[in-house]
C-alpha cells in the first residue's frame, strides 16, 4: 500500500502555535484531596474535543478528537477559586461549593466553548530550595530549554461560554 506522508493525519499530538475557540465535553470529573504538583485539593475535568475535529497548521493536519485536555481547578488562593465560580456561573452550577468533599457528578458531560491556545512545553525539575516550584532543565549547553513538544493553555477566561453544541456520543 502508497501512503501520502504529506496527507497523513496527526492524532494525539497537541498542534503547535494553535489558537482557536473549541468546543469541550467533559467526560470524567476527579476529585483529589491532595495534588501531586501542590500538595493541595483540586478538582480535574478530563475533556474531549468536539469541535472542531481537526485543524491544519503549518501544512500538517492534526485530530483534535484523539487529544484529551485536562482542566484543573486548584482551590489554593482566591485567582483559583474565582477560576472555578467562573466555570459555575458560565454553566449554570449552584454557586455552593464543598471545598473538603465536592460533588463532582455535576459535571460529566457538560460542553462548553473556549478559546485555547497551545504553548511548548520544557521539561522541568523540582526546586531543591523550594519544592513546591519547578526550575526549566537544559540542553548539554546549559542555554537551550529541553523540549517535550506543545501543551494546552488551559486557564478559563472570559472566552468561557456555555455551549448549544448538541451531542449526542456516549461517555
Amino acid at each position: 500500500m502508497i501512503t501520502n506522508l504529506k496527507e497523513r493525519v496527526r492524532t494525539g499530538v497537541v498542534p503547535p502555535n494553535f489558537a482557536e475557540r473549541v468546543t469541550f465535553r467533559v467526560v470524567e470529573a476527579e476529585f483529589t484531596a491532595e495534588s501531586k504538583s501542590s500538595g493541595e485539593p483540586n478538582i480535574c475535568l478530563k475533556c474531549e474535543i468536539i469541535r472542531p475535529q481537526d485543524v491544519v497548521v503549518d501544512g500538517i493536519k492534526y485530530d483534535l478528537t484523539s487529544c484529551p485536555v485536562n482542566f484543573y481547578f486548584a482551590y489554593v488562593n482566591e485567582k483559583a477559586m474565582d477560576s472555578l465560580a467562573l466555570f459555575h456561573q458560565v454553566m449554570g452550577l449552584p454557586p455552593e461549593f464543598d471545598t473538603e468533599k465536592p460533588d463532582v457528578s455535576i459535571y460529566k458531560g457538560l460542553v462548553f466553548e473556549f478559546a485555547i491556545s497551545t504553548q511548548e512545553d520544557f521539561k522541568q525539575r523540582r526546586d531543591p530550595k523550594n519544592p513546591r516550584k519547578y526550575i526549566s532543565m537544559f540542553e548539554s549547553d546549559g542555554k537551550t530549554p529541553i523540549s517535550l513538544g506543545w501543551k494546552w493553555n488551559t486557564f478559563l477566561d472570559a472566552t468561557l461560554r456555555r455551549s448549544t453544541e448538541e451531542v449526542n456520543r456516549p461517555y
